[in-house]
Formats: C-alpha cells, sequence, structure tokens
C-alpha cells in the first residue's frame, strides 16, 4: 500500500497535469517522484505532499470558468483524444479512488471511516450555465 503522504502528492501531480494541459503550460519541473508506476516509491513529507495539494487547487481555477465548449476541446489531449471533460472526470474518479485508499489505511490504523461522500444538493451538485 502506498504511503498517504505519496497518495496525496500522486493525486496532486494528476491534477497539475491536467490544469498545465488545459492552460497551455509546460508541465510543473517538480513532479518527477510521481511520474509514473515504477517510480522513486520514497514518500515525500506531508507538508511536502499537501503543498503541493495547494499548488494544484490554486492551478485549477479554470474548472470554475470551464463551459462545453472548453470541456469539449481536444487539442493537445493529455490521452491520444480524450477532451478536456473526459480529462476532468478521470481526475475525479482517480482522486475518488485514492481518497477511499487513504481511509482503508486509516481504517487499518485503527482510525474511524471518513464518509466523505454526503449530500451532493446544497454542496456539489453540477450546475448548468445559462
Amino acid at each position: 500500500m502506498n504511503a498517504i503522504s505519496w497518495i496525496i502528492g500522486h493525486i496532486a501531480r494528476h491534477w497539475l497535469v491536467v490544469a498545465a494541459w488545459v492552460n497551455g503550460e509546460q508541465l510543473p519541473t517538480n513532479l518527477f517522484p510521481f511520474v509514473s508506476v515504477g517510480s522513486d516509491p520514497t514518500p515525500i513529507s506531508l507538508s511536502e505532499a499537501l503543498n503541493l495539494l495547494k499548488e494544484a487547487k490554486v492551478a485549477n481555477d479554470w474548472i470554475i470558468r470551464a463551459d462545453d465548449e472548453l470541456l469539449a476541446h481536444t487539442q493537445g489531449a493529455i490521452d491520444h483524444d480524450e477532451n478536456v471533460g473526459t480529462a476532468l472526470m478521470r481526475a475525479v474518479l482517480h482522486t475518488w479512488f485514492h481518497t477511499g485508499e487513504i481511509n482503508a489505511i486509516r481504517q487499518m490504523l485503527g482510525h474511524s471511516a471518513i464518509n466523505f461522500v454526503g449530500k451532493l444538493v446544497g454542496n456539489l451538485e453540477w450546475h448548468v450555465s445559462g
């Protein structure tokens, strides 16, 4: 099982890759430890991972402004012909997968489960612009 700090850095890396692609930027150079399967498995510190996650949150401010045209955009796609909307969906599902992994690690260490999916309406529902 991965260390929680490695998982957080891994997820932050994924979000930073999506942000760089959508914003037409070069990939940040500080993402090397999380490049792919087979990379150095040594976990970074929790504070480093949380800082990387904060960086990813700032870099993804484009999500608030995303419209149908942007979400359908495919030029320079990360994964073959994947569009921005699919890349966003992949990042969300990838994040939820690893959130479940963190939850399992915590429970194995004797902590209670994290109920992270609660009520969506009023908290996280999808809004159609227009």
